[in-house]
């Protein structure tokens, strides 16, 4: 008997206690209204998110050289950050020994400056560099890219903020159509897109534990990216091959912030509220602890189970020592398992995350 193990693709959706239950539309929402991914959108005045920077990346194929061309500098909205916006920069550069262009696989290190080096009022948290993308795979509303198109092979999360498909009002809150310079921004059309996280305790290299980690009070806590440093973190970017590399594609500088207290703060992070990090989980990380599952392609029979692990990182849960309290629902998607979502069951929690799991079985039916 002929049987073919795999191991489907599994997607998964946080919501957050704190969201409105209605669905709304993201296109044009108001000033610390933040959409999760499912489309709620929850009032948070205090919460400030920035879209810091719109680029389009040019890559030469030849040479293994990358130009970022700025598409437009966000102006936001209380004007104390303005400098910040329109000055920070951003460096990139293709590694040849980690790529391997003629299959489209290219290691990237893109590199983001703080322009202000003595101002630690201007301290941001969550910094994320979000490459935008085509995408045709749809889970309910959510486009995402699929597995023959633009995909971040080491990506440290995933985001809906800033797609130029829902993001279209003009101003800082958008990613406004037409402003590209060589392409227009519906060939960017997952709604979900990858992203690196920047922050001082992490080098080019590092996975997400040093962030969780650390300690909220420390100096390198709470993901901060201080006033006047420069942090570089490396893609693995797999580009769809048409015949050569298709390697044009859209990249936003996300992050938040808040007023410190005092202004200019004593202690950075410290003298932050925790409102200046982000209102939703700042790191979901799925492991998979057992898989049986298996394919018979004489009998077409399937079965077997797969067992997953999902951590949910939250900051507001961790400074009120609970995670949990902040979590609504976690339900995983995977098309080519079973038709339709499954809840993800709680487990426990630590000081650091939260811990859900859920056993997975059963083969979708492809013609629904």
């Amino acid at each position: 008997m002929n049987k073919k193990f795999f191991l489907s693709s599994v997607i998964l959706i946080i919501t957050m206690s704190v969201l409105l239950g209605c669905q709304s539309n993201p296109a044009s929402p108001d000033t610390g209204n933040q959409p999760d991914q499912l489309g709620n959108q929850r009032q948070d005045a205090s919460a400030h998110r920035m879209n810091l920077g719109s680029y389009l990346i040019e890559f030469n194929k030849e040479n293994l050289t990358a130009t970022p061309i700025p598409l437009r500098s966000s102006e936001l909205h209380l004007n104390l950050t303005k400098i910040f916006v329109n000055t920070m920069g951003l460096s990139v550069q293709i590694e040849p020994g980690e790529s391997d262009p003629p299959n489209g696989l290219f290691a990237v290190d893109f590199t983001l400056i703080h322009p202000l080096p003595e101002h630690p009022e201007f301290s941001a948290f969550d910094i994320k560099g979000i490459v935008m993308a085509p995408g045709t795979l749809a889970i309910g509303s959510l486009i995402f890219s699929d597995i023959d198109e633009t995909r971040v092979e080491n990506a440290d999360g995933y985001t809906r903020w800033w797609n130029p498909t829902e993001f279209t009002e003009p101003g800082i809150f958008g990613y406004t159509d037409g402003l590209f310079t060589n392409t227009t921004s519906n060939v960017l059309t997952a709604t979900v897109n990858p992203y690196k996280y920047f922050a001082d305790i992490l080098d080019h290299s590092s996975g997400m534990q040093p962030v969780y980690n650390e300690p909220l009070t420390d100096e390198m806590g709470r993901g901060v990216f201080s006033d006047g440093s420069t942090n570089t973190r490396r893609y693995l970017i797999q580009f769809p091959m048409d015949p050569g590399p298709v390697v044009v594609f859209g990249y936003v500088i996300d992050g938040s912030w808040d007023i410190p207290d005092p202004n200019p703060p004593l202690e950075v992070p410290d003298d932050f509220p925790i409102a200046a990090n982000q209102p939703e989980a700042y790191h979901v990380a799925v492991a998979e602890k057992v898989n049986t599952l298996f394919y018979d392609t004489e009998t077409d029979l399937a079965g077997g189970v797969l067992r997953i692990q999902a951590n949910v990182h939250d900051w507001q849960g961790q400074n009120n020592g609970d995670i949990a309290s902040e979590v609504d629902a976690v339900r995983v998607f995977s098309p080519g398992l079973f038709n339709g979502g499954a809840d993800v069951d709680y487990d426990s929690q630590t000081a650091v995350k939260t811990i859900y799991k859920a056993d997975l079985t059963g083969i979708a039916d492809p013609t629904k």
